[in-house]
């Protein structure tokens, strides 16, 4: 049985502060500008120098707050006859270590002022494996309204009849122009017990996953569709440029985080006797989408 599943394309670059994704959904493309959660400010050890004397400026000035009560101790001491100059001394070296900190804040902070715009600029992280925190807080597909943030937990089954990757995923942190490649088709979750839970991503979908293999730019769109190859032109710098490529193949154990939005008759079969899975059997599947401005939540186990 051969199941029309919606091819999706996704190239978002990052210039300056925007990260601008570009979309092909069917023959229909869009533009937008968005800051997804995989764009981060990058922070360099500069500003964490600086940021971490500030927090001990902040301390010391609040010990010097104490310089009353340390000249009322020195005269209370003083009056029972114990020795005062150490309470002195000490409050002295506070001074002098304070204002060598302060000396040296302004010092850094001189540096990191000139150099922040290139230091600081937005950057791609990498996916990286989020365990059980994804999906924390969610819902049971099974017992959710409409709206509701739900989690989907199984194998991956492809809708397509080629019954290929579900989902490609291109990374270029570096360089210049940091880029992000996705391709995705709409595919389901099953589980044992379970209704099926079809994942359909406007938006280009949040990875969780480990490693990722190293690949050139060129070798990667080889693979890709036309759509995906017109999106990412203007885009690539050089196809000689490497990433990290991600994918999620039928198979795969996932866990998928995102809103209901409707349910559908379900697109698989009934299972034969060797199927892998076997479903609660109520003839309707559950379809999961974005969840208001937040994209799919995929992570992959």
């Amino acid at each position: 049985m051969t199941i029309r599943a919606p091819h999706r394309s996704f190239a978002g670059a990052l210039d300056e502060d925007v990260f601008e994704e570009h979309s092909s959904v069917e023959g229909r493309k869009t533009v937008r500008k968005v800051r997804p959660a995989w764009v981060v400010r990058g922070r360099s050890r500069l500003a964490s120098t600086r940021g971490g004397l500030g927090r001990i400026l902040h301390g010391l000035a609040r010990a010097l707050y104490l310089g009353p009560v340390l000249v009322l101790f020195k005269l209370l001491a003083r009056a029972a006859g114990f020795a005062s100059d150490y309470v002195t001394v000490a409050f002295v070296i506070l001074v002098v270590v304070f204002f060598a900190v302060l000396d040296l804040y302004l010092f850094v902070s001189v540096i990191w002022w000139f150099g922040r715009k290139s230091a600081e600029r937005l950057r791609l992280v990498l996916p990286r494996r989020a365990g059980e925190k994804v999906g924390s807080g969610a819902s049971d597909p099974a017992a959710a309204s409409t709206g509701d943030r739900v989690l989907a937990t199984g194998r991956v089954v492809a809708l397509a009849g080629d019954g290929g990757e579900v989902l490609r995923d291109l990374w270029l942190a570096d360089g210049d122009r940091p880029l992000r490649l996705v391709e995705v088709t709409d595919f389901a979750v099953v589980a044992e017990g379970r209704p099926t839970v079809v994942v359909s991503c406007a938006t280009s979908p949040a990875l969780f996953a480990d490693g990722g293999d190293r690949t050139t730019v060129r070798a990667w769109l080889e693979e890709s569709s036309e759509p995906t190859r017109e999106l990412a032109g203007p885009l690539v710098a050089s196809e000689r440029a490497s990433g990290h490529a991600f994918s999620i193949r039928p198979g795969d154990e996932v866990r998928v985080v995102g809103a209901l939005i409707r349910s559908m008759p379900d697109p698989l079969p009934e299972p034969s006797v060797d199927s892998p899975y076997r479903r609660a059997g109520s003839g309707a599947a559950l379809v999961v989408g974005e969840h208001g401005q937040a994209p799919v939540r995929i992570a992959k186990s």
